[in-house]
């Protein structure tokens, strides 16, 4: 008879020093579902930095339709993923990209483009989704949560480098997402699955997950910074260095913030409310620049909290399903802001 662990073994005198459980292990990825995970998160985080680099265009060419068409296609990230279990994933992403790069290669060409064609062509290839299902699919479970980490960080990096480039320069948004989305497609041939049917999350999931304490709560923070963080940027007025400093600072602070925190929401609640400081101020007329520049920075640190809060506070089984729930209510409170604020 084998013998018990020595935790479990009975012992015939208490011993002198108290036995724990070993550290947590952390998982880890092997070498090639590393490099698998990273051209995935080069796809998904172009598509984020295509998209945000046209919202923040459209904070200086304002376009109510333009608004209104960017929320719309942003949240519409579940639909391409069921589209990935009806045609291949790869072939669903390459249509996506490339009508994408088409508009905004000939907006390239025309002096006055169409601002709310030009916001439909950046915001349609929202891949997030898609890359999780795929990515779900592939690595085994155990080593599952590392690999959704490599997405999340790519999306967060994706909204902040669009943020900075947008607002430094908005009349090169379209250079900037051509340019991304041709460096990000390199991932889609990793989008091939294996014969045999393809899935995805259905629609009872993702309302199950919304239900959920975590879900619900960070899907409406997310909302909330969202569209406050995009009305303190209306006709900015910063200069090129601070638009793109400070995206990127609010996205560092946040990263070093976040650990030292109790819980998963206590940031994006100081988010929420920074976010409205912000968009008053803005509103009143009062230090515009500096009400810009702290909506960057609010903006920026959500790019790196809303991920955060997503790994600690949901289940392992139902992060990817949140994590798409926070990114599309993020992309919607912005893209709503936009198209109601009257100031």
């Amino acid at each position: 008879m084998p013998e018990l662990p020595e935790e479990f073994a009975p012992r015939s005198h208490k011993p002198r020093f108290a036995t724990l459980p070993g550290e947590p292990i952390r998982p880890r990825l092997l070498a090639d579902e590393s490099r698998f995970a990273i051209r995935l998160s080069l796809l998904a985080g172009a598509s984020e930095l295509c998209a945000f680099a046209a919202l923040a265009r459209l904070c200086t060419h304002r376009s109510f339709a333009g608004a209104v068409v960017w929320a719309a296609l942003r949240v519409a990230r579940p639909l391409w993923a069921l589209c990935g279990t009806v045609v291949p994933r790869g072939a669903a992403a390459f249509v996506l990209v490339a009508a994408s790069l088409a508009v905004q290669g000939a907006a390239l060409l025309s002096l006055s483009p169409d601002e709310a064609l030009l916001a439909a062509a950046a915001a349609l290839p929202a891949l997030g989704d898609l890359c999780a299902t795929h990515l779900a699919e592939a690595i085994p479970l155990d080593r599952r949560p590392a690999g959704l980490s490599y997405l999340d960080i790519g999306q967060g990096m994706g909204i902040a480098l669009g943020l900075a480039a947008g607002a430094a320069e908005p009349r090169l948004s379209p250079v900037v997402a051509v340019v991304a989305l041709l460096f990000g497609s390199i991932a889609i041939p990793d989008l091939r699955s294996l014969p045999g049917p393809r899935a995805t999350f259905s629609l009872g999931l993702r309302a199950a997950a919304a239900r959920t304490p975590f879900g619900a709560q960070g899907t409406i923070l997310a909302f909330v910074i969202g569209g406050l963080g995009a009305a303190s940027l209306v006709e900015p007025t910063l200069p090129r260095w601070a638009a793109i400093v400070a995206p990127i600072a609010g996205m560092l602070l946040a990263a070093r913030i976040d650990p030292r925190t109790r819980n998963a929401v206590i940031l994006p609640r100081a988010l929420v409310v920074m976010a409205a400081l912000c968009a008053v101020t803005r509103a009143i007329g009062q230090w515009p620049s500096a009400a810009e520049a702290a909506g960057l920075v609010v903006l920026g640190a959500a790019a790196s909290a809303l991920p955060a809060s997503v790994a600690r506070g949901s289940g392992e089984l139902e992060r990817p399903i949140v994590s798409g729930l926070v990114w599309s209510a993020f992309s919607l409170g912005a893209g709503l802001a936009l198209a109601l604020v009257p100031w």
